[in-house]
């Protein structure tokens, strides 16, 4: 690492390098998921929810009939969207100690996180991408030729050498300069960046084109033991229901036929591990019909909707 003799790391450094260092973090989620939100709005789908929690970023969205090309688009867009902005301020952000920090940090950030789609990882980006049809080999090969790629821009930028500068720079900020001021200036992106994490936006009404909504239930609880509501079919209607998956330990959702009591198992899972988002579609049947749960140990959202007669 680069020193100054006339210099040492100071207290004051270190705390703007670790805050700093997960503000770059923290800004990377946030334009990570922003990306996918984004392209699923361009393409007009409904958005569930934009998730920030640093143990659970994602966001769910819906939409009918939803081509592959603009499956993988959202999919990708996730590390590409934050890769172009990392990419632009590489080549714009000269001066500033702290932006250049995080113009390094965060283009770095981008360049590795690019390895879930060369290694198989079982992240929901790379599975989400591959229901397209395309081969995890392709996706791991341009992957990896976007890798190569950006690492010779950081070098042949000498990039490598402004990072350990603003790095050193950082870790022997003074002490004294640790005024209100200063600590406003150096310390609050970060720290906003950082508390957006534990920021959660949900929409308890979640409207779905062409559906219209029949029920909502939000279940918590060790045990639950849940009639949804009776639903009429005829062969031409289509019933949706929608879950939105916090946990869940055991879940059984069946339909119980009204008339003759048969039931239909939609899930029967065991030490169920849920997708944040999972969707049933009922159709050519007959009669009223009642939605059952039984779960343990869960926290989820469930909706039912019927498709909108034209």
């Amino acid at each position: 690492m680069l020193t100054n003799k006339n210099s040492s790391i100071s207290k004051t450094g270190v705390s703007l390098f670790v805050i700093n260092t997960l503000g770059a973090i923290s800004l990377y989620i946030i334009l990570h998921e922003s990306g996918h939100l984004i392209t699923a709005l361009l393409f007009d789908a409904n958005i569930s929810s934009y998730t920030l929690y640093l143990w659970d970023p994602h966001v769910s969205f819906y939409k009918i009939d939803m081509s592959p090309l603009e499956i993988g688009i959202v999919a990708t867009s996730g590390a590409l969207f934050p890769y172009f902005i990392a990419l632009i301020s590489l080549f714009t952000v000269r001066r500033n100690i702290y932006l250049s920090y995080y113009s390094n940090i965060l283009y770095i950030i981008c360049t590795f996180s690019l390895l879930s789609y060369i290694f198989p990882m079982n992240n929901g980006d790379t599975n989400n991408l591959l229901t397209t049809g395309v081969s995890f080999a392709i996706v791991s090969m341009i992957a990896s030729i976007l890798m190569i790629v950006s690492i010779f821009i950081f070098i042949k930028l000498g990039k490598i050498n402004s990072y350990l500068k603003s790095v050193n720079l950082i870790l022997n900020t003074s002490n004294k300069d640790n005024s209100g001021k200063h600590l406003t200036k150096k310390y609050l992106p970060s720290l906003i960046f950082i508390f957006s994490l534990f920021i959660n936006y949900n929409n308890i009404s979640v409207d779905v084109k062409g559906y219209d909504q029949l029920n909502y239930k939000k279940l918590n609880g060790d045990y639950v033991n849940y009639n949804l509501g009776d639903v009429s079919f005829n062969e031409e209607d289509t019933i949706l229901i929608k879950l939105r998956f916090v946990k869940a330990k055991e879940l059984i959702l069946k339909l119980v036929n009204k008339a003759n009591k048969r039931e239909s198992m939609l899930i029967n899972a065991t030490g169920f591990s849920a997708d944040p988002e999972k969707n049933i579609y009922l159709s050519k049947r007959n009669g009223l019909h009642t939605i059952v749960i039984s779960a343990k140990d869960i926290q989820s959202d469930i909706y039912t909707y019927k498709k909108a007669t034209p």
